[in-house]
């Protein structure tokens, strides 16, 4: 299923339209929810995470004429139900001089980066909000620090790819910036990552689909399937030889992983299982819950590797 969500401008209120295998239901579901939007602005910017769990918009306040900073949402989505819920705000400008633009999910729906102007210091600055620990960092390790240099055009849009980086657009630049390992507390920044060979970006780029990426919920082993931070080829071969079976409640480890921590968390990032592996026993049960959509995360002192599950019994 897909669904389409719009602000209705003036109220708090969001739209959402589902279209199904019949097409779109004109009848919309609608959230009364969120920030009126009533002064001179507008709700310029939104996105579902790839699992579709959550919702973020950014609504632009014109801070250099009503005094406002930009703020940004986020909420909790329900897949089933069209509605949004559980609303969370920030205004974290460096400056009410200061405005977003373009915000983007990881590939692992658990942090949204946003994108600010730079009109403080000359800087480009990218927020980091986690949607589970409630926090908002400004990435010091992936734009410059003091002593700011000059920099002569803005970051905006922001992109997720099939690999978790997020490519970000560059004003009047005829090459791209990215983002790389999104999911990863550990992301850095590579600066003139892509030439367009001559041609030009501006502010936005094709709007998609993000788990269209290859985002699928059932467990294949496949790259574009495996979230992780460190050797990927590791966590590729970890998850075509784990053996997950939701009928004995079990899992058996692969033969290479007899050390470690091994994580159950629902989509919301409530942990279902937190257990240390048994070098001489390679079956892990545990227990039964209802949630469809399982992750499991494999964690040593060189990977974390996750995977989602769909309960198959």
């Amino acid at each position: 299923r897909v669904w389409v969500m719009a602000h209705k401008r003036n109220e708090e209120k969001y739209y959402c339209w589902l279209v199904g295998t019949n097409g779109l239901d004109t009848n919309a579901v609608i959230s009364t929810i969120g920030n009126a939007v009533n002064i001179p602005t507008f709700s310029i910017g939104s996105r579902f995470s790839p699992d579709g769990s959550r919702y973020a918009a950014w609504l632009h306040w014109l801070a250099s004429i009503n005094g406002v900073p930009d703020s940004i949402e986020v909420y909790d989505f329900d897949n089933n139900s069209g509605l949004l819920y559980n609303r969370r705000t920030f205004a974290d400008s460096p400056s009410i001089g200061s405005w977003y633009f373009g915000l983007e999910f990881s590939k692992n729906s658990r942090y949204l980066y946003v994108n600010v102007s730079p009109t403080v210091n000359n800087r480009l600055w990218t927020l980091r909000y986690d949607c589970i620990l409630d926090t908002v960092g400004v990435l010091d390790t992936i734009y410059p620090k003091p002593p700011y240099t000059f920099i002569n055009y803005t970051i905006y849009a922001i992109n997720l790819d099939q690999n978790d980086n997020l490519i970000t657009a560059r004003d009047n630049q005829d090459t791209l910036n990215i983002i790389h390992n999104a999911s990863s507390p550990n992301a850095y920044f590579e600066n003139g990552w892509m030439s367009l060979k001559g041609r030009k970006n501006s502010w936005c780029f094709p709007n998609f689909i993000s788990n269209y990426l290859g985002f699928d919920p059932a467990t294949s082993g496949n790259p574009e399937d495996v979230f992780y931070h460190g050797d990927e080829s590791f966590c590729v071969k970890a998850f075509q030889l784990m053996k997950v079976d939701f009928i004995q409640s079990s899992i058996t480890l692969p033969y290479f992983f007899r050390e470690g921590q091994i994580q159950l968390s629902n989509l919301k990032g409530e942990i279902l299982l937190n257990q240390k592996a048994n070098p001489k026993d390679p079956v892990i049960f545990f227990p039964t819950f209802e949630e469809k959509i399982v992750l499991v995360t494999l964690i040593d002192e060189n990977h974390t590797c996750t995977q989602k599950y769909l309960q198959n019994k």
